[in-house]
């Protein structure tokens, strides 16, 4: 309500109104602004000025969302009217308190903003207090990692070809699946009936199933997110933390002429930041060159085709066979 009545002064340029929502979702998509609150305020809006296209509004900031979400450049603040960011910004601040970091020359550095310091400590006290996610594959990995993972975590796992990457996925999917977690698998390597099968392999029958499947050869990043985003909804509330399997991120693309490159950055970078938004738990799958397969050990430099893969992970676990065919696995 107080965005809405702070943007309703601004709305009255209707061939405008269409840009607006825009940069009013990349600003708000920037603020670390609920989705949710964001459409409420643009319908809000509408109403107010008897906008007869609210449909068009709406999916202009979904747009904006969606894009941010998976690391592209969206307008912003330096779209909008400066006297509008300022409004908007100080109704944010009103409302929750927090302090936007926007500079006066249209916000070049756009964040989530300033947390008072009795804020972040309760909120760190908190996160301590979390009980944590054991993994189900390898137990003795929850003992160095002080009892398993935490929502909204990103763990990344490297492997060669053939080296164990999809036995891995299958196993945690399983294993989750059998504790009562939400999961979803995002696949290019097997059908939906074929990583089914597995899953009964792995646990046995009358394991539950993942409840949402993504599978095809080549696969689009903003299309991912989209599904995503609606099932993660769905769970909104549950007792479980949602988890998301991805076999594996290099085969997962997003439709631009980037370099390859770039393109494996924008798709590790556009994961991690929908598990943390979302708190939910994402295992990721990728590839490690195949020139460092005869050294004795893989490392974090090793993973395919970019070093954001490295980067955003939270915990990155490198699988690999021995001289003597024995299976290896760290934890890097």
């Amino acid at each position: 309500v107080p965005l809405a009545h702070a943007w309703a002064p601004f709305w009255t340029d209707k061939p405008d109104w269409h840009r607006q929502s825009l940069a009013f979702g990349g600003w708000a998509a920037k603020r670390g602004i609920p989705k949710v609150h964001a459409l409420a305020a643009v319908e809000r809006v509408c109403r107010m000025k008897d906008d007869d296209e609210l449909d068009d509004r709406l999916r202009a900031v979904k747009d904006s969302y969606d894009k941010h979400s998976c690391g592209e450049t969206v307008t912003g603040a330096a779209a909008l009217p400066r006297e509008l960011v300022r409004a908007l910004d100080s109704a944010l601040q009103k409302n929750s308190g927090r302090a936007s970091d926007a500079d006066e020359g249209g916000a070049k550095h756009e964040g989530r903003g300033l947390v008072p310091y009795e804020d972040w400590r309760g909120q760190a006290a908190a996160l301590r207090e979390q009980p944590r996610i054991p993994l189900g594959t390898i137990p003795q990995l929850n003992d160095v990692l002080g009892g398993g993972v935490r929502p909204g975590w990103t763990i990344n796992v490297g492997a060669f070809t053939g080296g164990g990457k999809t036995t891995l996925a299958v196993r945690e999917t399983a294993s989750f699946a059998k504790r009562g977690h939400p999961v979803a698998v995002v696949t290019t390597e097997l059908s939906a009936v074929e990583f089914a099968s597995r899953v009964e392999e792995a646990i046995g029958n009358g394991v539950p199933l993942p409840t949402l499947m993504i599978c095809d050869d080549v696969i689009s990043l903003v299309g991912v997110l989209r599904i995503l985003d609606e099932w993660t909804d769905k769970h909104d509330g549950s007792e479980k933390c949602p988890v998301v399997v991805v076999d594996f991120l290099q085969r997962i693309t997003v439709g631009t002429t980037y370099t390859r490159e770039r393109e494996v950055t924008q798709v590790a970078e556009g994961l991690q930041r929908f598990a943390r938004n979302k708190k939910i738990l994402l295992i990721a799958t990728a590839q490690l060159n195949r020139q460092s397969q005869g050294e004795s050990e893989p490392g974090l430099a090793h993973f395919r085709e970019s070093g954001a893969i490295e980067q955003t992970a939270d915990v990155s676990l490198l699988l690999w066979k021995t001289g003597d065919y024995r299976a290896a696995i760290k934890l890097a």
